[in-house]
């Protein structure tokens, strides 16, 4: 499996565009298939931007953490950039609060872009 997976593009595409529930369905689709950890960690963080948009940071925290961890599994089998994936997660987490009864501020999060692997990282 690569990048060249016509439904890991759509997924992707899906994502850069917010459109989060449509990416995780997409990643969803395919990890059915292939039990890929990388899918599992990119329908987790759609998953993250799903309902840290829906004001949730609970959920979101724990499954920011389980990616991190994931990504230690990591092969690069999607295309996708995993340093700049690692990255995202990490600044993101920066941003939801350590308590659920923080309020969260959709607007100060980071836009979060999923990038592909071009050999230079």
């Amino acid at each position: 499996m690569n990048h060249a997976d016509e439904r890991i593009v759509a997924a992707v595409q899906h994502f850069n565009t917010a459109q989060w529930r449509e990416a995780l369905l997409q990643f969803e689709a395919v990890w059915v298939e292939t039990r890929d950890v990388e899918l599992k960690i990119l329908i987790q963080l759609s998953n993250v931007m799903l309902q840290l948009h829906l004001g949730y940071v609970m959920s979101p925290r724990k499954l920011i953490a389980r990616s991190c961890t994931l990504l230690d599994h990591a092969t690069g089998s999607t295309g996708i950039d995993l340093v700049a994936l690692r990255d995202a997660l990490e600044l993101l987490a920066t941003h939801v609060p350590a308590e659920d009864t923080d309020l969260l501020d959709v607007r100060t999060l980071p836009r979060i872009v999923l990038r592909w692997y071009d050999g230079s990282s």
